[in-house]
C-alpha cells in the first residue's frame, strides 16, 4: 500500500471539482491512501465551502487569484511535500476518474520500474474521443538541418495500448517521489500552461521513462475556464523559443539536444505546442531564426517583434 498525494487546482469551477473528487475518493483506488491537496486559487463560487463540507479531509490551500494552472499546481505540489507520500498524481479538477484507474497506474509503474511516470489517456465524454494524455515529438527541420529549440507535437495515437511517449499533458500524471530529487517540482517559469510538457522533457532528460496507460478516464469539460484573461500571452512564448538560464527552465532545449532527429516530411513550419496554438499562428522556421537573430541584435522582448510572423 502506497501514500499518494494528489495536487489539483481550481477557479471557479465548485460543481466539476466535487464530481473529480467524488469519484477520486469513491472507487478510483481500493489499494492506497490518498491525500489530496487543493489549490483554490481564490474563487468566488464557493468551491473551497463545497469541497470542505463533502470532503473534510481535503486539504485546501487559498490563492490569490493570479496562478493559473501551472502556478497552482506548483503551489499545491509544494504543500503536497509534507505528506511524505511515495507518489504525487496530478489531476485536472474536470477528470473524472474510472473505478479503479489509480491502481491501475500504481500497478503500471510497478510493472514498468521505479523511473517511471505513468500519465492517463484522457477521453472527452461527449463522443469518447481521445483527447489528452501522452505526447509524441518529431523535430521540425529548416533549411540546413533540424531546428535548435522547436518542435511538432503530437497526441499519442488513438487506442487501448499502454506506450511510451516523450513528454505529457497534466490532466493526470502519476509521478513517483523519487522524481522530486532527481528532476524537482513543476517549473515556476510557466503561468497557465506548457509547465507539464516541459516536466516531461525534464524527466526524458533525468532517465525516466513516460509510459501511457490506456483509456482511463473521462474529461468532461475543457480547462480554458482555467485560463484568466491574457493567461496566454508573448512572455510565455518567449520561455520556450529564449528559456531563461537555469536547468530547470530549460527542459526542451535539453531534450532536443540529446534525443534522435527525426525528419517531419513536407511540414514547412514550427508548430506550437499545446495551448499556445490556438492563439498564436505557427511561425514558418525561417521567421523564427530571423526573430531570435532580431532579438540578439536589438536586445527587444518577444512582445514587440511579434508582429507579421505568420
Amino acid at each position: 500500500m502506497y501514500k499518494i498525494a494528489v495536487i489539483i487546482t481550481s477557479f471557479n469551477r465548485r460543481d466539476l471539482t466535487v464530481k473529480c473528487l467524488d469519484a477520486l475518493l469513491n472507487g478510483a483506488t481500493v489499494k492506497h491512501d490518498i491525500d489530496v491537496y487543493l489549490m483554490d486559487d481564490a474563487s468566488t463560487d464557493g468551491t473551497a465551502e463545497a469541497v470542505l463540507a463533502r470532503f473534510p479531509d481535503v486539504n485546501v490551500i487559498q490563492g490569490s487569484g493570479d496562478l493559473y494552472w501551472n502556478r497552482g499546481m506548483r503551489r499545491a505540489w509544494e504543500a503536497a511535500l509534507a505528506a511524505n507520500a511515495g507518489f504525487y498524481l496530478w489531476l485536472n479538477d474536470d477528470t473524472v476518474l474510472r473505478s479503479g484507474a489509480v491502481d491501475d497506474m500504481i500497478d503500471l509503474h510497478e510493472a514498468l520500474g521505479p523511473k517511471t511516470i505513468i500519465c492517463g489517456r484522457i477521453r472527452n465524454s461527449g463522443d469518447a474521443t481521445a483527447s489528452y494524455g501522452g505526447l509524441l515529438v518529431q523535430k521540425a527541420h529548416v533549411r540546413f538541418g533540424p531546428a535548435p529549440v522547436w518542435t511538432s507535437i503530437r497526441t499519442t495515437p488513438a487506442g487501448e495500448e499502454d506506450l511510451y511517449c516523450d513528454t505529457m499533458n497534466g490532466n493526470c500524471v502519476l509521478i513517483p517521489s523519487s522524481a522530486t530529487f532527481d528532476i524537482g517540482l513543476i517549473s515556476e517559469h510557466y503561468w497557465h500552461s506548457e509547465g507539464d510538457t516541459d516536466y516531461g522533457y525534464r524527466a526524458t532528460n533525468a532517465g525516466y521513462r513516460i509510459a501511457q496507460l490506456k483509456i482511463l478516464s473521462q474529461k468532461v469539460t475543457s480547462t480554458l475556464r482555467l485560463m484568466k484573461e491574457n493567461a496566454i500571452n508573448a512572455q510565455e512564448l518567449e520561455v520556450y523559443i529564449f528559456p531563461p538560464e537555469g536547468p530547470e527552465a530549460r527542459g526542451i532545449v535539453s531534450f532536443l539536444q540529446t534525443t534522435p532527429q527525426t525528419d517531419v516530411a513536407g511540414s514547412p513550419h514550427l508548430v506550437l505546442p499545446s495551448n499556445a496554438a490556438h492563439s498564436l499562428m505557427p511561425m514558418r522556421a525561417e521567421a523564427l531564426l530571423s526573430l531570435a537573430q532580431r532579438r540578439i541584435r536589438t536586445k527587444r522582448p518577444l512582445s514587440s517583434q511579434l508582429i507579421g510572423l505568420t
